[in-house]
């Protein structure tokens, strides 16, 4: 007879919440888009979403590793798990959404809903991913002109 599985408590295929506490490494893709991301020059973003991303992977115990691209480039490097999550002032409308890991929607500005992205099916990043959203949500709103969605 097979072993009992725990149905309860969320799973990653590739472990990546583990990883990321383990390597103390985050890799997360951006996209600029004021003002949700904008460049600092550097290669590193700014802006609201950088802000979050910086917060989530400090209370991982871990640094960001940033790569920049298009939202096709990022998506695609999420869905090869070369990626743990993107940013880009990202809306829940997006085509890409239904085959990726998509926060539920924390702010609204100008009648879209933005949320932010995570490698599909890594269940347990996904959710520590959306308390830091949620965590954070009034204040990214107040930087975009947008409002929190609860």
């Amino acid at each position: 007879m097979p072993a009992a599985t725990s149905c309860g408590i969320p799973h990653d295929p590739e472990d990546s919440l583990d990883r990321i506490r383990q390597t103390g490494v985050l890799r997360a893709g951006f996209t600029v888009r004021e003002p949700w991301v904008t460049a600092d020059g550097t290669g590193a973003p700014a802006g609201p979403e950088a802000e979050v991303v910086l917060r989530f992977a400090g209370s991982l115990g871990a640094r960001v590793d940033w790569r920049q691209g298009s939202e096709s480039e990022l998506f695609e490097a999420l869905g090869r798990f070369e990626l743990d999550v993107v940013i880009g002032g990202l809306t829940a409308d997006n085509p890409a959404g239904p085959s990726l890991g998509l926060t539920r929607p924390y702010v609204e500005r100008d009648q879209k809903q933005h949320v932010m992205a995570a490698a599909p099916g890594e269940n347990r990043l996904l959710v520590a991913l959306e308390r830091a959203v949620r965590a954070h949500a009034l204040s990214v709103a107040s930087s975009v002109g947008g409002k929190a969605i609860e």
